[in-house]
């Protein structure tokens, strides 16, 4: 089997290197889609002043999927408060979610007024995000929030790397290794993905000491447990 598979994956690996990147970047792309798409912006450029013939000089509101489904959530929020126990909402993302989920904190720090918090826990799981959203994300919602906890579920490194795909015809390895490996431009550590536990424990200097106790990492071992 492995005499077939090889000269499959040389030449797979080939088409992966040349288009993996492209395909990865427009995936990127409609992640933030969910958050602001096109009509949110004016198509033409325009020097007026602000009035009505020229809206493009007003601020115009995120009105992607995402934003709305906050609208939604912080509106359900709100109409438990005066009930003894208000419902509580957990906020779980996996691989390209949490870049999703990382727009959530963020526009839920800014359109939240008073306590409670939007989520009571956040549950990250073989996050695809870079270090760097993470940082500008779940870190600034902790520290507004102290009493949110924040989890973090990482594949064994070994598992990582030797991920079978389509039944060994292509290169192994997760998601996750393909993008810092060459899917995405690692300029700086911090680009890299968070979900890889290599990653994740050298950039454990990110989290404040005021957030350190609400920040817990479970990895898996290599039989899953």
């Amino acid at each position: 089997i492995a005499a077939i598979q090889l000269p499959l994956k040389l030449g797979t690996g080939v088409v992966i290197d040349a288009f993996g990147g492209r395909m990865w970047q427009n995936m990127s792309r409609r992640t933030r889609l969910t958050v602001r798409t096109t009509e949110d912006y004016c198509n033409v450029f325009r020097r007026e002043p602000a009035t009505q013939h020229n809206p493009c000089a007003f601020y115009i509101p995120e009105s992607g999927a995402i934003s709305q489904l906050v609208d939604s959530l912080i509106a359900l929020r709100s109409g438990g408060r005066g009930r003894a126990r208000p419902p509580a909402i957990i906020l779980i993302a996996h691989s390209m979610g949490t870049m999703i989920a990382n727009n959530i904190l963020r526009m839920a720090a800014t359109r939240e007024l008073g306590e409670p918090p939007l989520f009571d826990e956040v549950v990250y799981m073989a996050a695809a995000s870079t270090i760097r959203d993470l940082e500008s994300s779940v870190i600034p919602y902790l520290r507004r929030y102290n009493t949110v906890e924040f989890s973090m579920l990482t594949l064994h490194p070994a598992n990582e790397s030797r991920e079978v795909n389509y039944l060994g015809f292509i290169p192994r390895g997760s998601l996750l290794t393909w993008i810092d490996a060459g899917f995405e431009r690692t300029r700086s550590f911090d680009d890299r993905t968070a979900g890889r536990i290599a990653n994740l424990t050298s950039s454990m200097t990110i989290f404040p000491d005021d957030v350190r106790s609400r920040v817990s990492v479970k990895m898996f071992s290599e039989r899953g447990i």
